[in-house]
């Protein structure tokens, strides 16, 4: 008898196997491990871990029993008023016992096109969704590619193994499902708010249309808790869409300027720009998710105004399209011995190469903890020459630096979807600062731009905040929503010592952190060992909770910082070609060092003077110090002549067209008065 004989599209075999919590804020974090393990791998008996440097882990998952222990554990579950609909359990493990692994069972990250291809077969009979330790079916030949795979490979019809939201809209109207029911499956499959679906993403959509097909609930848990969910089922017409696969849509090709005989110089240049301006609006429309929008934007827009006016040389270097499709970042800030690296150790179950840990100064370089299937170290120098890299904007910072730095890889979960940054031990003391031979606070802003959290780690024996320290946490400024403190090493002090220790903390931070908002602040000990002072286990454990679903949940937000990241850009790269333009006018013709130096002299005055002309916030000026300094290294009167108006774009950039870019590549199937489910407006519209 065929295995496939009761499910002949093998999309229950596919989706029974597959762990449905999908979200990056669901992870298991298992509380043993032996070599009696289910192969997380694929089919067939228990056996031990396979290698991960020669077999790839299965990125789409396993049931979450696989990982769950067998001894006690207790579960997480978000707070809430409302019943949980996105939000699942986090089993963390006991304080008592080891903790190898941070499970991380999500889909992949914005931009990483983790699933450029799908995997190979895993199981004896090449069913790479088969249970672990199942009944191990018989054919005579193998079995055909899973039905779901086959419906993926029919939506994606341009093969950027990406379902964007016309794909989706073009294969789902054969469900024969009302708009309303494919607009909340849309929402609950595109987790990342990416704008389009990747496979795992796009098999938990076809699993929510069986649902809503048969009449029940449509959510991820309903999903999850079904062995043997429905079939979902498709118009026999959904198979032409193999006709047009691969087909490029026909467009206009933008105007050739042809060389006119005796056009004005002027004309000839508005022609030209006329003809850019097409273009743009062209591939903006072939514009599938929002990472490629925001790349394409700065690139056609705002990259052109930072090179004519040295925004590289006064604030950030330029952006390379790897830094948009970077993986979300976590760095960790703190002197040295309070828990950095044992911090890492514990989310990832191992130590990473080149890890030192004890209570000296251990770790006296930048670390960037990245994943591989294969452990290896790549030296600073070699790592700002690599173009696929988000780190070539670093080699500003000279090979002094560079020789204190590289990037550490290894085989991990939770690096499949997060970049974990370790920091040296900061020490007190000028001298320390001096000796550094870099500059470690502008080093530590370069990282803090590009980061989605940032822990500030203290254990109660040292509270107190150095002079570097101090200065390390002011460079981080601008970054406030970032910013978490760890107050770990907690289980060595007593209840009424640990409210002490508490109260001394946060009146360090307040010298320093000069904000009205109250950082939030964990308490925990986040290492392998059992707690030294019981009292305080169920607060440190529920800390430790919160913390973990605050790193998991990261993912889910990257797409969302990185809006708000170029947002800040597009603003501080207008002030600064405001300023740049302004100064231009004032310098003459002769004598224009002179008159650049009394500019700078008068800079408060100079600030004032193009805000009011321009109507620009006071707020969003940079630091009137910082910009007089990097004035006086630079000649301002070599910098090319801006086009007030290319300045004034930047205006339109961030009123009409961005907000074009996040209406496409949002819910292709909310309602609208165009019937098309959108807002109605021309996919164009906004972009011009």
């Amino acid at each position: 008898m065929s295995y496939y004989a009761d499910d002949p599209t093998g999309f229950n075999q596919a989706m029974g196997s597959m762990n449905l919590n999908g979200a990056a804020h669901n992870a298991v974090m298992p509380t043993q491990q032996g070599n009696d393990e289910p192969n997380p791998f694929g089919s067939g008996p228990p056996q031990t871990q396979p290698n991960f440097a020669t077999e790839p882990p299965n990125p789409y998952g396993q049931p979450e029993s696989h990982y769950l222990p067998q001894t006690q554990a207790y579960q997480y579950q978000p707070q809430t008023n409302n019943p949980p609909q996105h939000h699942h359990a986090v089993a963390v493990a006991p304080p008592t016992q080891s903790t190898p692994a941070l499970q991380f069972n999500a889909p992949p990250s914005q931009g990483l096109n983790q699933f450029e291809s799908f995997p190979q077969s895993t199981g004896s009979h090449g069913d790479p969704f088969a249970q672990p330790g199942g009944f191990q079916p018989e054919f005579e030949q193998p079995p055909t590619q899973p039905q779901w795979m086959h419906w993926f490979q029919l939506a994606d019809q341009n093969e950027d193994q990406k379902i964007s939201g016309q794909e989706a809209v073009n294969f789902l109207k054969y469900s024969s499902l009302p708009q309303s029911m494919l607009s909340k499956i849309w929402t609950l499959s595109d987790q990342y708010k990416r704008g389009c679906l990747g496979p795992d993403e796009f098999r938990i959509c076809l699993g929510l249309v069986g649902l809503a097909q048969n009449g029940l609930e449509i959510s991820v848990q309903n999903l999850q808790s079904m062995s043997q969910p429905p079939q979902p089922r498709f118009a026999p017409a959904v198979e032409d869409l193999a006709a047009t696969k691969g087909q490029r849509r026909n467009r206009p090709q933008p105007p050739v300027i042809a060389p006119a005989g005796k056009q004005s110089r002027r004309s000839a240049r508005e022609q030209s720009e006329r003809g850019r301006q097409v273009e743009y609006t062209m591939r903006m429309e072939s514009v599938t998710n929002i990472v490629d929008g925001l790349k394409h934007m700065y690139s056609s827009k705002v990259k052109p105004i930072e090179e004519a006016t040295g925004f590289h040389i006064f604030h950030s270097p330029l952006l390379t399209d790897s830094e948009f499709e970077a993986k979300p970042c976590v760095l960790l800030l703190g002197q040295y011995s309070v828990g950095k690296t044992t911090f890492i150790k514990y989310l990832l179950g191992r130590e990473y190469p080149t890890a030192q840990i004890g209570p000296e100064p251990t770790t006296d370089r930048f670390v960037a903890v990245c994943h591989s299937h294969e452990e290896g170290i790549t030296p600073g120098n070699t790592l700002v020459v690599q173009k696929d890299k988000p780190f070539t904007g670093l080699s500003k910072f000279g090979t002094a630096f560079l020789n204190k730095f590289a990037a550490s890889e290894l085989p991990a979960d939770l690096l499949e979807h997060i970049t974990l940054i370790d920091t040296p031990g900061v020490l007190s003391g000028e001298k320390q600062r001096i000796e550094r031979q870099y500059d470690f606070p502008s080093i530590v802003e370069w990282f803090a731009e590009r980061s989605d959290l940032i822990l500030l780690l203290f254990d109660p024996h040292k509270l107190d905040i150095s002079d570097e320290f101090k200065r390390a946490i002011n460079s981080v400024r601008g970054n406030d929503d970032k910013v978490r403190v760890v107050l770990n090493k907690a289980d060595g002090v007593d209840t009424q010592q640990l409210m002490r220790v508490y109260g001394a903390l946060m009146w360090s931070l307040s010298r320093v952190v000069r904000t009205p908002e109250v950082l939030r602040v964990y308490i925990g000990n986040f290492s392998d060992r059992e707690y030294e002072c019981k009292d305080n286990a169920d607060l440190l454990d529920k800390e430790r909770g919160n913390l973990l679903q605050d790193i998991l949940d990261i993912p889910r937000r990257s797409v969302a910082r990185k809006i708000n990241e170029f947002v800040k850009r597009v603003r501080a790269a207008k002030i600064h070609a405001y300023l740049v333009h302004h100064l231009r006018e004032k310098v003459p013709t002769f004598g224009k060092d002179k008159a650049q130096a009394k500019e700078a002299a008068r800079m408060e005055e100079v600030f004032k003077e193009v805000s009011n002309k321009y109507a620009l916030p006071p707020g969003d000026f940079p630091s009137v110090s910082r910009f007089r300094d990097k004035l006086s290294d630079v000649k301002i009167y070599n910098y090319k002549r801006v086009d007030i108006k290319q300045i004034q774009a930047l205006d339109n950039l961030l009123s009409e067209e961005l907000p074009a870019l996040l209406q496409r590549c949002g819910n292709p199937f909310d309602s609208g008065p165009g019937g098309d489910g959108r807002s109605g407006k021309p996919a164009h519209q906004g972009f011009m």
